[in-house]
């Protein structure tokens, strides 16, 4: 399987798929393809690359408009191919997409304008998100996404730890604005008071920041509240007897409730907006991959899982009605 890299902002393509080598997954089976950012990071003589330009004291998740965006989303609609109604070679076929961070929140806005109809890139098999927030210029394209994968606002989704459903809590447009302002401010009080926190995560993406702790939901489920996994996607969905829309993505996102840099809560309605095929991981490690034992497993299953699920045909999605 292949798979385009997004790496978070002041960071670049080589040192993020070194990252994503502690997952240490066969290379006969995985290649990660990488991809830079097209602007240099160049504040405070920092280096590293990041996908969009912000305005000042602006973060990716408050701002109304980013510079550049175009020039990212151009690199990964090239990456992905077009979908011209012609098949794809396999060997440059992209099965996967996965960004942390900027790179994330990248990842949703690629997938997001697919699905859309407003980018003609090709939608891959899946796509994983780590530390995402919600891509604030792009917030309607999320909406117009949920809405086309027929999600309702308290649908639920797969968490990945459990394998069990959960129903995230509701959150309005306007309850998400008041978290985001909260945070926003919480943030800047803590950034002045706590210095060598802040230099932890004084960018909105980078890919060292965050903390240390256990993993929650470590728990396994039970076959009473387990959603079984014959609701995988394929063109019949077993559970309801449904046919799956031409659209259907699977994903993984991988959250934080000790996150300082993006608010886990904008992440969560991130994962939503996705669908019902939605997994969800939260682990203590703040801003950063989940490369503890217990994400690894996760992260791994979730690939594997893809893996089993291209070999077996099942993610062929069904022509769209004449």
């Amino acid at each position: 399987m292949r798979i385009l890299a997004l790496h978070p902002k002041c960071s670049w393509a080589e040192r993020f798929v070194q990252t994503l080598g502690q997952l240490k997954l066969p290379a006969h089976h995985f290649e990660f393809i990488e991809a830079d950012a097209p602007f240099l990071l160049q504040e405070d003589g920092r280096g590293g690359r990041q996908w969009w330009k912000l305005p000042p004291n602006e973060r990716s998740y408050t701002t109304e408009s980013y510079e550049g965006d175009e020039e990212a989303i151009k690199i990964c609609e090239d990456v992905l191919g077009r979908d011209d109604g012609k098949e794809q070679v396999e060997e440059d076929k992209i099965d996967g997409i996965l960004g942390f961070s900027q790179g994330a929140m990248l990842v949703a806005i690629i997938v997001a304008k697919i699905i859309t109809g407003s980018s003609n890139g090709r939608l891959p098999q899946f796509a994983m998100l780590f530390g995402a927030a919600i891509p604030r210029p792009f917030e309607d394209d999320l909406w117009k996404m949920r809405e086309i994968l027929a999600v309702e606002e308290n649908w639920p989704c797969i968490d990945a730890t459990t394998g069990m459903v959960s129903s995230p809590p509701s959150r309005s447009r306007l309850h998400r604005e008041k978290i985001l302002r909260e945070k926003a401010e919480g943030m800047g009080s803590a950034a002045s008071s706590d210095k060598t926190e802040k230099d932890k995560n004084r960018n909105d993406d980078s890919d060292e920041a965050g903390g240390e702790g256990k993993t929650k939901n470590s728990q396994t489920g039970d076959k009473n509240g387990q959603l079984p996994f014959g609701t995988e996607p394929s063109i019949i969905d077993k559970a309801s007897g449904d046919k799956i829309g031409t659209h259907t993505i699977c994903s993984f996102h991988a959250l934080s409730e000790r996150d300082r840099t993006n608010p886990s809560e904008m992440g969560d309605w991130v994962a939503q907006c996705f669908g019902k095929y939605a997994e969800m991981y939260w682990h203590d490690e703040g801003h950063r991959m989940p490369m503890e034992a217990e994400g690894l497993k996760r992260i791994r299953m979730f690939l594997f899982r893809q893996l089993k699920y291209k070999a077996d045909g099942r993610m062929q999605r069904p022509p769209p009605e004449s």
